[in-house]
């Protein structure tokens, strides 16, 4: 994970740049700091409510 700015744009922007790979394929993605906040707000709901559901899953199955 990066933070990037192309240098040709006329308004140069930060962007996070996501890249993955493994032997067969390459994957690069690019965001905006505004998206990566909003990704990061969402995931970090997202896991909060998985770990409210692993209580619950262990509390029921520990009876």
């Amino acid at each position: 994970m990066q933070l990037v700015q192309y240098i040709d744009d006329v308004n140069p922007r930060t962007f996070i740049r996501i890249a993955r790979s493994d032997f067969e394929d390459r994957q690069v993605f690019h965001i905006t700091i505004e998206q990566g906040r909003a990704v990061c707000q969402a995931l970090a709901e997202m896991l909060a409510r998985n770990d409210e559901g692993q209580k619950t899953m262990h509390t029921v199955s520990g009876q």
